[in-house]
């Protein structure tokens, strides 16, 4: 299991606190590995590429930005499955409106691969 994320708005790096979450379900630690330049999807998708290889992947993230990571991911990876955790409602909305943005300015900067597959 490969964990991305930098620093956000405060320490520590995304992946090291999710890395130490999964410690905690019980993940053994030769099953984790971290990343944790990356700080945009993008370079999430580029560091695991880095990291991992040409793999296929499944990408966990929430339900507003299922989409773009599926597409982003499809670009470094040969294949890209994206599952989902359900935010709660405010949450969503704010992050759904975002995501609109954030989706147009990556496709006009060609950082989102064609769909493929259901």
């Amino acid at each position: 299991m490969c964990f991305t994320g930098g620093i956000g708005t405060h320490p520590p790096a995304e992946a090291l606190a999710a890395a130490a979450h999964a410690r905690t379900c019980g993940l053994p630690e030769a099953a984790l590995c971290t990343e944790t330049r990356s700080t945009s999807t993008e370079e999430n998708a580029v560091e695991a590429r880095r990291v991992l290889g040409r793999v296929r992947v499944l990408v966990v993230t929430d339900s507003y930005h299922a989409y773009r990571c599926r597409r982003v991911f499809g670009r470094h990876f040969p294949e890209a499955a994206v599952a989902t955790v359900r935010p709660p409602p405010r949450v969503r909305l704010r992050m759904a409106l975002r995501e609109v943005l954030v989706n147009g300015w990556y496709a006009i900067t060609g950082r989102l691969a064609r769909p493929h597959g259901p």
